[in-house]
């Protein structure tokens, strides 16, 4: 498996052993191929056949991947029924659908959902083949001879994945955890997730604005509750292309900058005398004998004494301006000096840029010695910091601290709604970093200062929503509320929309959903919703209810 295949020139022919199946599904339906997908493997022969990169149909040469033995499989009929269909349908030379048809006892409908899970069954089983051989030939006269059938490729992927290909989700990720993705354009008309994500289909907009894969994990974990269930998600929206990497790298640690060391200067020249007293040569006799160091050797020490007491001077200036941040910064935010709603990865980001001046680990030894009870005490300094921006418990109070003192200085109206915006955008980024819990405090104090901005209660109800309670009744009180003040507010229909989805009401999802897009055409999440809502249901058609009408009767 290798994400980024996506990214490839082209994928026309090789072996299964180097590219999955599951990575050239997603790669035809990320780059809309049309045309026929041959797999071989020994004797099995299989074939594919894509429009605009959605699988339309499939053969097999496996007797058990047929239409009447699926049907077996699933007690619509018994082995020895299937046995008789395939000897009339081979004995009249019948397609097998028309056999079925001629038996009278089955709808068009109940064959066309056995049809297509016959042929869902065909490609994910090929999805476990671990060799073998693949040709794409694109062409659309291919289809001119088979019917269309509508399967579903993000679910023919989770399948595939979740049965073959699970244990290797996690090294596949961490190869591609630095780089930035965001929703590739477009992707709401073509966005069809499988049901096991369709509840939390909102979690996608994580991914409107661009972050990378690793910040992304653990909000997908949050949101699921199942670490390899959000790997397997990232891994699908990835290998299809829904998710686009950026072109822009991720830009790399400020390296350290050394001190160029000056030229030395050249040493004085010995005072030179004629005269020498007896006493000094009787000495000099005396004296063991010592090696006279060159010119070079003088020159060559007393460069380093004078580099070691430049590095140090220049270190000592570092700490000492480290210091003077860390007493003249007004709180943590300003010491790392990032945004209030900056990322966990930025903030990270920001310590390794301030540790790093503050470094001696590349200096010489007798700095380090000199220096290094300094150099520590800024790093607990700076350990504090990152500790009350870094720790959800300790990040609360010293901002409800903060909220404290600045509230009693708002003493008018603009001094309040000012703060108040300032405590909602606060309480998004609970939201966005995986601890809604906190979140409703700030969204109501939001609401405590402004109280006729309609939006801010949108967020305490939804937050209310998203917190450990789940308070359902609370949370569409303020949701309510908020409608009340502006009966067109799209995000309130929006909360309340996801609040019935969750709760499985896809009526009254569904009427928030439209309701928010007749406020806001541009609405993306709502038009995603809609988008999804009517792909759930079709999920959710008549194969669902055969399946479960025959699991009864058992």
């Amino acid at each position: 498996m290798a994400i980024g295949i996506t990214q490839s020139r082209g994928l026309s022919q090789g072996e299964l052993s180097q590219v999955p199946l599951v990575e050239i599904l997603g790669y035809l339906y990320a780059q809309k191929k049309t045309g026929r997908l041959a797999l071989t493997r020994g004797r099995q022969n299989k074939e594919i056949f894509f429009f605009d990169g959605v699988p339309i149909f499939a053969t097999s040469s496996a007797p058990a991947e047929n239409l009447f033995e699926v049907m077996a499989k699933f007690h619509k009929l018994t082995q020895e029924e299937a046995l008789q269909l395939r000897a009339l349908q081979k004995e009249k030379g019948l397609s097998p659908e028309d056999t079925l048809k001629s038996l009278g006892s089955l709808s068009d409908p109940e064959i066309y959902c056995f049809q297509m899970e016959t042929f869902s069954q065909m490609v994910i089983n090929a999805c476990g083949w671990s060799d073998g051989h693949y040709q794409f030939q694109p062409d659309e006269r291919l289809l001119d001879q088979v019917p269309m059938f509508d399967l579903s490729p993000l679910d023919l992927i989770y399948r595939g994945v979740k049965n073959y290909h699970a244990l290797n989700l996690a090294q596949e990720i961490q190869q591609v955890q630095e780089k930035k993705v965001r929703i590739a354009h477009g992707w709401e008309q073509a966005l069809a997730l499988p049901r096991a994500f369709y509840q939390h289909s909102d979690i996608l907009d994580l991914f409107d604005q661009e972050t990378s894969v690793g910040e992304s994990i653990p909000r997908l974990h949050h949101e699921l509750g199942d670490l390899n269930e959000a790997l397997l998600l990232l891994y699908m929206l990835l290998v299809t292309g829904l998710l686009a990497f950026s072109d822009q790298e991720t830009p790399a640690a400020e390296p350290e900058v050394k001190p160029e060391p000056l030229p030395a200067k050249e040493p004085p020249a010995p005072v030179s005398t004629i005269y020498i007293s007896t006493q000094r040569v009787r000495e000099r006799i005396k004296a063991p004998t010592r090696t006279v160091a060159s010119a070079e050797e003088i020159k060559k020490k007393a460069a380093e004494a004078q580099n070691v007491q430049r590095q140090t001077t220049e270190a000592e200036k570092r700490l000492e301006a480290m210091e003077n941040h860390l007493s003249e910064a007004a709180g943590p935010f300003q010491v790392l000096a990032v945004e209030v709603g900056a990322s966990p990865r930025d903030i990270q980001k920001a310590c390794t840029l301030l540790r790093n001046r503050i470094r001696l680990d590349q200096m010489p030894l007798e700095v380090q010695q000199k220096l290094k009870e300094r150099a520590a005490k800024l790093e607990t300094k700076l350990d504090e910091v990152v500790q009350t921006v870094s720790h959800p418990e300790k990040r609360v109070a010293y901002e409800q601290e903060q909220f404290q003192e600045e509230k009693k200085k708002a003493w008018n109206i603009p001094l309040k709604k000012k703060l108040a915006l300032q405590q909602w955008k606060q309480g998004q980024w609970y939201l966005d970093n995986v601890h809604p819990e906190f979140a409703p405090r700030y969204f109501e104090q939001a609401v405590e200062l402004d109280p006729e901005q309609p939006l801010y209660y949108a967020y305490v109800g939804w937050a209310t929503y998203r917190g450990r309670s789940r308070n359902l009744a609370e949370a569409r009180a303020y949701l309510s509320q908020a409608l009340n003040l502006n009966p067109l507010l799209d995000q309130a229909h929006y909360f309340l929309g996801l609040i019935a989805k969750r709760e499985g009401d896809p009526d009254l999802a569904e009427h928030h959903f439209r309701k928010a897009l007749e406020s806001n055409p541009q609405h993306a999440q709502a038009k995603r919703e809609l988008g999804l809502l009517a792909s759930h249901q079709k999920q959710e058609s008549l194969l669902g209810r055969l399946l479960g009408k025959t699991s009864s009767k058992k």
